[in-house]
C-alpha cells in the first residue's frame, strides 16, 4: 500500500489559466478551497488548464479534485522547464485515471462508465509523476467523449511534491462519508429526512516513522495546522482507479495526535481529516 501526502499546494502560487472559463465560474475558483467555488468551461471541447509561476517550483505530483469527468475521460500532463517553452520536460500522454480494468468489472452488473461519481456525484484524479521536475508551466488537457453535462467542472487544482511514508500508513487506515442529514418522526407516524449535505471524513495511523518521516510529518502540522488543507491518498496508483478515488481526500486536519518515540528511532503518530 502506497501512500502519499501533498502539504503544500503550490498551484496557490501560480496564475491560473484555461481555454475557456463560464463568467460565473471563472479560472481563479480553481485556486479556492471551497467545494462551491468551481471553475466551468464554456465547451466540451479539449480544455486545458496551464498554471504559471514566476519563480522554479519542483512538482511530482498533479491533482483534479471534485470535478465532473467520467470514466471516459482522459488527461494529459505536461511539466515545461520555461513559461514559453514549447518542448516539454515531461509529457504523460492521455491517459485514463477513472476507468476500472475490464477485469475487474462484474460483468452483467457493473456498468463500464462506473466511477465514484456515479455514486459520490464527484471524481478526483491523481496524476503521481515519475520524478520531481523543477518548473514554471505545468499544462493539464482534459477530454471526454461522453460527458453530457455540456461543461468541465473541477473544484479544486492541487500541484505540489508529494511526500510517502517509508512503510506506508498502517493497516486499519479508513474513509467514510459523513451525512449531516437529519431524521425526524412525524406525528404520523412517517419517519421524514431533512436532507443536508456528505463529506467525507479520513483516520490514518502511522506508527513505524523514520525520522526524515517524523521532520515531514512535524513540519506538515506546523505549517498547515488545522487551517491549511492537505491532500492524503492512501493507495496511491492502485491498479483500481475506483479504489484509489474512495481512498483519498483533499481535506484538513481535524485532530493530531502527539509524534511518540516507540523505539529505535521509530516514530508514530494518527492523523484525522475532514474533505474541505
Amino acid at each position: 500500500m502506497t501512500t502519499k501526502i501533498i502539504y503544500k499546494n503550490l498551484a496557490k502560487e501560480a496564475t491560473v489559466q484555461t481555454t475557456t472559463a463560464n463568467s460565473a465560474y471563472p479560472a481563479t475558483n480553481l485556486l479556492k478551497d471551497q467545494k462551491s467555488y468551481v471553475w466551468r468551461s464554456t465547451s466540451v471541447a479539449q480544455q486545458s488548464i496551464a498554471l504559471v509561476w514566476e519563480n522554479a517550483v519542483i512538482v511530482n505530483s498533479v491533482v483534479l479534485a471534485f470535478t465532473n469527468l467520467t470514466a471516459a475521460s482522459k488527461i494529459r500532463v505536461l511539466v515545461f522547464e520555461n513559461p514559453l517553452d514549447t518542448v516539454p520536460l515531461y509529457d504523460s500522454g492521455y491517459i485514463n485515471r477513472l476507468a476500472e480494468p475490464l477485469s475487474d468489472i462484474d460483468w452483467g452488473d457493473d456498468p463500464l462508465g462506473l466511477t465514484s461519481y456515479s455514486g459520490e456525484k464527484s471524481s478526483t484524479v491523481s496524476v503521481w509523476l515519475p520524478q520531481a521536475y523543477e518548473t514554471k508551466r505545468v499544462a493539464i488537457q482534459i477530454v471526454d467523449d461522453t460527458i453530457t453535462d455540456g461543461y468541465y467542472e473541477v473544484g479544486c487544482v492541487v500541484v505540489g511534491k508529494s511526500w510517502a511514508p517509508s512503510l506506508g500508513a498502517d493497516s486499519g487506515a479508513s474513509v467514510s462519508i459523513e451525512d449531516t442529514s437529519t431524521n425526524k418522526r412525524a406525528d404520523s407516524g412517517d419517519l421524514r429526512t431533512e436532507r443536508m449535505c456528505q463529506y467525507r471524513t479520513m483516520n490514518v495511523d502511522l506508527s513505524s516513522m523514520s525520522k526524515r518521516d517524523r521532520k515531514f510529518v512535524w513540519d506538515m502540522i506546523a505549517r498547515n495546522g488545522k487551517h491549511s488543507p492537505i491532500f492524503v491518498a492512501l493507495l496511491a496508483d492502485d491498479v483500481s482507479p475506483m479504489l484509489e478515488q474512495s481512498a483519498q481526500i483533499y481535506g484538513k486536519l481535524t485532530n493530531v495526535s502527539a509524534i511518540t518515540l516507540v523505539y529505535n528511532d521509530l516514530f508514530n503518530t494518527s492523523l484525522s481529516l475532514e474533505e474541505i
